[in-house]
């Protein structure tokens, strides 16, 4: 039975990371911690087994960054956790909500269309030396 929780950074610990986000970590303990703390974040699980944490970290009154880190057993249960986050992304206080994916993670960019965002630019050398793409979801 998948459930959504609030997320904890430990369970980041118990998560085998989907590949693309493993090969190419930009949230890290430290990173996932902290959003933890500062925003609102949430995770899906199969009884105690993390598939999926994310949230919202604010940056300002009206604008956001989404994160997400995604198991690589996730499967079928994609679904699911879709749909319950685009039911977050609907009910979020935020006028702006912005997404970092990098230029690389083919399956990041197809999720975040799906979830509604548009892509605005690139981000030359964003993090670790590396390119991300800058999408935004605007009310």
């Amino acid at each position: 039975m998948i459930s959504v929780v609030p997320a904890e950074a430990g369970m980041l610990l118990r998560m085998r990371v989907q590949r693309a986000q493993a090969l190419h970590p930009k949230m890290t303990f430290a990173m996932v911690s902290r959003a933890i703390e500062t925003g609102q974040a949430w995770a899906a699980v199969d009884g105690t087994a993390p598939l999926a944490l994310g949230g919202l970290s604010p940056q300002t009154d009206t604008r956001a960054v989404v994160w997400g880190v995604l198991s690589d057993s996730i499967g079928a249960t994609m679904t699911l956790i879709h749909r319950e986050v685009r039911r977050r992304l609907a009910v979020a206080a935020f006028e702006r909500i912005e997404a970092h994916i990098a230029l690389d993670h083919d399956e990041g960019h197809r999720w975040i269309r799906l979830l509604g965002f548009e892509q605005e630019g690139v981000m030359r050398k964003f993090f670790q030396g590396r390119d991300f793409a800058l999408y935004a979801r605007v009310r």
